[in-house]
């Protein structure tokens, strides 16, 4: 996925999660207008600048892809996707410093004077755009080893 498109997404008001969800939303046997629906209230840090969108998108992806098919398996599958979320999220802090959207961004952008910061030194484009980019390669590697499929 390219920069270019992250931020014509940015303008429509697709968020990071919802991105990084469609991204993969064919591997994973789901619409884009699912994927846009599932990944919809987690942007901005889940509206209180916390956990990234790009995080919240991944485990999204992983839980699909490792998760549980039906409440039997959910013991078995619980391990195997804990596993792949702290291969994750080693992968994203080796890119960015914390796991947190007013971390990364130095600004809370659920404030509109942390907007504001976060316009004005334009960070979607120098720190969203490539974040969303950086999280849809980690997770294609991640998954191009992967042959089950949900």
């Amino acid at each position: 996925m390219d920069t270019d498109t992250i931020l014509r997404n940015f303008g429509r008001r697709v968020v990071c999660t919802q991105q990084v969800c469609t991204r993969f939303a064919p591997r994973l046997g789901i619409s884009r207008a699912q994927a846009l629906g599932m990944g919809a209230a987690f942007g901005s840090g889940m509206g209180h600048a916390e956990t990234c969108g790009c995080v919240t998108g991944a485990l999204l992806v992983l839980g699909l892809q490792f998760g549980p098919q039906n409440e039997e398996t959910a013991a078995t599958a619980a391990e195997r996707l804990q596993e792949q979320v702290a291969v994750f999220e080693e992968r994203f802090l080796a890119k960015q410093h914390s796991l947190i959207c007013k971390e990364i961004l130095g600004a809370d952008i659920s404030r509109p004077e942390g907007m504001a910061v976060v316009m004005q030194k334009g960070l979607f484009a120098a720190v969203c755009a490539p974040m969303v980019a950086a999280t849809c390669e980690i997770l294609g590697e991640m998954l191009a080893t992967e042959t089950t499929q949900p």
